[in-house]
């Protein structure tokens, strides 16, 4: 078995280490396909090929695919995938596997306590943190928070998100006024824009808002906001823990091979 990393994401960089005491293995840290991709493939031979997270910018009208057993996806890339269907390569969606996400959701919540104590130097303890919706990162963060005797309260749209981190016992609401949030750290979990402007007039109390979903982020492109008040943190995870982050796609692949080529879905 073959392994070739592509992204410049650093949890690759430790992904290869993990993956060398195996397997060969070649990392090249570029987030485009290019001709130089396709050489240092025709040179290697790799039998598996690790595309970053993020999708990658085709740079080339051509493919060296040949020899490749299996193409490891992160986000959906229309184009990869349709040239690996014609290549009859299968595609392992490793963002779909449960186990990943948990453990990814995890790494991302201390990622950002790693992030707000540099960026901040603050202590957590007695900070007051409204997260948005409860999904599996705003789960894990809260958990976190709370332990550390932060001041948490969870805003969701969604009744069943609501009801949930009722029931987990946090504090709740369904609207954002500016009472709810002055002097407080609003981190974002969810992956649309909903900051609209509407929105943005009551977040003038917010001490800054921390975005850990994905890109583009959550402020509507028509509202106006400085670089001092809203963060995009995006891939938090191989910027400030990428060691462990490295080790979690290591012990998928492992998991993958182990469950004889499945990834594990939720039920």
């Amino acid at each position: 078995m073959k392994w070739f990393l592509l992204g410049s994401d650093e949890r690759m960089v430790y992904l290869q280490q993990f993956l060398s005491a195996r397997f060969s293995v070649l990392y090249y840290p570029v987030n485009g396909w290019t001709n130089e991709v396709n050489r240092k493939i025709e040179a290697f031979h790799p039998t598996h090929i690790m595309l970053p997270i993020s999708p990658m910018d085709i740079c080339t009208d051509s493919f060296s695919l040949t020899g490749v057993e299996q193409l490891w996806m992160g986000r959906e890339s229309p184009e990869l995938s349709q040239i690996a269907q014609e290549y009859s390569i299968p595609v392992v969606r490793y963002l779909e596997e449960e186990e990943w996400i948990w453990c990814n959701a995890n790494v991302t919540s201390e990622s950002f306590l790693k992030y707000f104590y540099e960026e901040q130097s603050e202590q957590i303890e007695g900070q007051s943190f409204v997260v948005t919706g409860f999904g599996r990162v705003a789960k894990c963060l809260a958990n976190l928070l709370v332990k550390m005797r932060a001041k948490i309260v969870i805003y969701a749209r969604s009744p069943y998100q609501i009801a949930e981190a009722k029931a987990f016992g946090y504090e709740t609401i369904s609207s954002l006024e500016k009472t709810d949030l002055v002097n407080a750290y609003l981190v974002n979990t969810i992956p649309s824009k909903w900051i609209t402007s509407e929105i943005s007039n009551n977040l003038h109390g917010v001490k800054k808002i921390f975005d850990l979903a994905s890109a583009p982020g959550c402020v509507d492109s028509n509202v106006k906001v400085k670089d001092e008040d809203y963060v995009l943190l995006a891939g938090l995870p191989g910027k400030m823990l990428p060691v462990s982050a490295g080790k979690i796609l290591f012990d998928q692949i492992m998991r993958y091979q182990l469950a004889g080529g499945e990834v594990v879905h939720d039920g």
